[in-house]
């Protein structure tokens, strides 16, 4: 969390940042995946949500906008076995499976209204043309009307 803390804090250079992580997707899915897998304790997760709780109260952790670039597991899998990045090699088909079910109940389902900003869906399961089609159909929706 000190890292996305990290990002989150550094002097803008620009009128929009975009963040691949953030304190809420640590805290609702990535912490939670790792408290069931046994990697932290519940312990460990109450430093964590405190720290957590926090944060959201900081003015440089608010969100305008979630842009949700939502997959199939099986997809996301194929596209890290074809990049081949280190680290990536021993991420498991399960774990994948987990994170999008978790990424799913917070955005869209059941744990939404801990959701702190309207959520924006791309579908990214096609081809790269498709996606990239859809940023610039989206792209005013995306980057909030601000000229960039």
């Amino acid at each position: 969390m000190v890292t996305l803390a990290n990002q989150h804090s550094a002097p803008r250079t620009s009128k929009i940042r975009l963040v691949e992580r953030s304190i809420y997707s640590n805290r609702h899915v990535f912490t939670e995946v790792n408290r069931r897998n046994g990697v932290l304790t519940d312990g460990d997760c109450e430093i964590l949500n405190e720290y957590y709780e926090w944060s959201c109260q900081l003015p440089i952790f608010k969100l305008d906008l979630i842009v949700y670039l939502r997959s199939t597991p099986e997809v996301c899998v194929k596209r890290i076995r074809r990049r081949q990045r280190t680290g990536e090699d021993t991420m498991s088909i399960e774990f994948l499976r987990e994170v999008h079910r978790l990424h799913e109940e917070w955005l869209l389902g059941k744990y939404s209204e801990y959701c702190l900003a309207p959520v924006v869906i791309f579908d990214t399961s096609g081809s790269l043309d498709n996606v990239t089609s859809t940023y610039f159909e989206r792209k005013d929706e995306i980057l909030c009307k601000v000229l960039v």
